[in-house]
């Protein structure tokens, strides 16, 4: 897979994934950092109320702060020297500086996790959007891995040390090819509902994985370091493997394979508790399924971040939707425990929340599919002369069914105006646009715009 990659590409690669790796340890899955709690009184409530959202913080103020490019690789260059000068604060013995300390690390790493959506807008394409998604994921975990095995078999310290050479070394690539970025785009999508689908669709898959993974680590029959070299070898396998076999192909019908993966889950956990096996065989489909959706919601994200105006806004808040989703998984998980649920009663809430997942995943993953199909269509659409455009949609036979007002509504439909700009420029109420859109796709016997222009291109998209 690396061989596709020019310089810049694997430069890239390379250095958001030291920076994911980063925010792996300090705020996503901060094990290292909880193993802190026996010098300080740090406690997980710490991390999901206060550490976790000051992570979020940074991500949703990137966009704000950085106005230009220019602004957020400042933000690469001397993040990294904020973020030694934060850790100065645990040379105080109150737990208030340890605290403020890990809230201005995950805040500034926001900050910087951030950047990656330029990353993204200007490396990632249809073509190759796979591979540029899978790459930075398994390079995250296997540094993820490293960092953790570092700090296993020597001490936290040392551990800390290495995941921040990461992140300076990290930040130095990404600044190395920042003059060669370019974010010049021609987004389409103005409307926040396709992004905030797709935050609700990435806070219900991290949510699951938290929720399950849970059940496996409280369990003391697997080695810390062995499910960790496990772990990093079957997730960098699942990612190439699903590289390999699916291409570019529609994410919707693979979503059942990780809901089937996390019922298996659940039956074995019901079953096979205290099998000694039992533990190993959920730790396996935890992690396929995981790898799974990981790779789901980083493509999809990066086939928004095209279509839209703000990539760093967009990635923010995917990462945030992560955060969230780490957040309320993890409270809800924890949750459990005080209530000293018995297993049968985990059992069920662990099945309803699959069957959720039946309802919910699919039908996000569906509309957001029609959404950016739309937006495909409307550039290819665009990119033709007006002349041309005009001759394509006056030969359609449907196109005479329309009333004058709709063939009015019809050409700013093409022109990717929303139902709200087409209000406003024909000076009609937002109602009665979409009463004219209803006709106009009941006349043409579509349900969207992509299959008006799939027509109108001469070959109608199902």
């Amino acid at each position: 897979m690396i061989q596709m990659l020019n310089r810049d590409n694997l430069r890239a690669v390379l250095g958001f994934s030291c920076i994911f790796a980063f925010t792996f340890v300090f705020v996503l899955e901060p094990a290292l950092i909880l193993q802190l709690t026996e010098f300080t009184n740090l406690t997980r409530w710490n991390f999901y109320f206060l550490i976790m959202p000051a992570h979020g913080l940074g991500l949703i103020l990137s966009a704000t702060l950085y106005k230009k490019t220019k602004g957020s690789f400042q933000m690469l260059r001397w993040g990294p020297l904020l973020i030694l000068v934060s850790l100065t604060l645990f040379l105080f013995s109150h737990l208030f500086f340890h605290i403020l300390g890990l809230m201005l690390i995950s805040f500034i790493s926001g900050l910087m996790v951030a950047m990656a959506g330029l990353y993204i807008r200007t490396f990632v394409n249809r073509e190759n959007r796979l591979l540029l998604s899978a790459l930075p994921l398994m390079f995250t975990h296997i540094i993820y891995g490293i960092v953790r095995l570092v700090a296993i078999y020597t001490s936290v310290q040392i551990g800390l040390i290495v995941i921040i050479l990461a992140i300076v070394f990290g930040s130095h690539l990404i600044v190395s090819i920042g003059t060669t970025l370019n974010t010049d785009s021609k987004p389409t999508i103005q409307s926040i509902a396709p992004i905030m689908t797709l935050f609700v669709f990435i806070v219900i898959l991290t949510l699951n994985t938290t929720l399950f993974t849970h059940f496996v680590y409280q369990s003391n029959l697997i080695s810390t370091s062995l499910t960790l070299i496990i772990n990093v070898v079957i997730y960098t396998f699942v990612m190439f493997l699903v590289y390999r076999l699916m291409g570019i192909t529609n994410f919707n019908g693979y979503l059942y394979i990780p809901i089937a993966l996390l019922t298996l889950c659940t039956l074995v956990f019901s079953f096979l508790e205290g099998f000694f096996a039992g533990p190993y065989i959920i730790n396996f489909f935890i992690i396929v399924a995981t790898s799974l959706f990981d790779i789901a919601w980083f493509a999809l994200l990066s086939e928004v971040i095209e279509e839209t105006f703000s990539p760093l806004r967009t990635f923010g808040l995917g990462i945030l939707a992560r955060v969230i989703g780490k957040i309320t998984g993890n409270v809800l998980a924890q949750t459990m425990v005080v209530l000293h649920l018995a297993s049968s009663q985990i059992t069920i809430l662990l099945l309803i929340v699959i069957v959720l997942n039946l309802f919910l995943l699919p039908s996000l993953r569906y509309q957001l599919s029609l959404v950016l199909k739309d937006n495909g269509f409307v550039n290819i659409f665009s990119k033709m002369n007006p002349k041309e455009q005009d001759h394509i949609i006056s030969t359609q036979p449907y196109y005479e069914l329309l009333t004058e007002r709709e063939k009015e509504i019809l050409q700013l439909l093409l022109a990717g105006k929303s139902n709200k700009d087409i209000g406003n420029t024909l000076f009609i109420g937002e109602s009665t646009v979409k009463s004219h859109v209803s006709n106009i796709f009941g006349k043409f016997q579509v349900n969207s715009r992509a299959e008006i222009i799939s027509i109108l291109l001469g070959s109608k998209n199902d």
